[in-house]
């Protein structure tokens, strides 16, 4: 008997600490945002942490030419505080994000906070998205979008 309460009192306690750090997937139009003609930007998944959440991103080019995303222009918030995207793997990944015409990408990335966020609101946004005329995947162009913004409530 005394087993049996043990064990279910540590499947309890198991269950309150995995609802933390639960991982939300998306699909279809949730979590999504489409600069017209430019990108488009699709949360796949969310997983909160409280001074901090993991999210995985995906990034359609949508023009017939290169675009650029650099990492520092990835913009992530939870509630009104805003956070600074790294990638998730020791910070190990591209920082100028290069784009073939119509290729898409995925990145698994962190938002740091630096505080704890007691919030259900989340954004995740890109403050610039530039061409690459010449298709070095280096040379950035005219600029072709400003703050694509991703809303997302858990």
């Amino acid at each position: 008997m005394r087993i049996g309460n043990l064990m279910i009192v540590s499947l309890l306690s198991l269950s309150f600490i995995q609802a933390k750090g639960v991982k939300k997937e998306f699909g279809g139009e949730e979590a999504h945002a489409t600069a017209k003609g430019i990108m488009e930007a699709h949360v796949d998944w969310l997983k909160d942490k409280g001074s901090k959440f993991d999210f995985g991103l995906t990034l359609t080019n949508l023009t017939e030419s290169g675009v650029i995303v650099y990492l520092h222009d990835i913009s992530c918030k939870k509630g009104a505080t805003a956070g600074e995207a790294k990638h998730t793997f020791f910070n190990t990944g591209e920082r100028t994000i290069d784009f073939k015409a119509g290729q898409s990408k995925k990145f698994k990335l962190v938002c740091k906070l630096h505080t704890k966020i007691d919030s259900n609101k989340f954004s995740v946004g890109l403050r610039r998205i530039s061409s690459n005329p010449s298709n070095d995947g280096k040379t950035v162009g005219k600029l072709l979008y400003k703050n694509l913004n991703i809303p997302i409530t858990l």
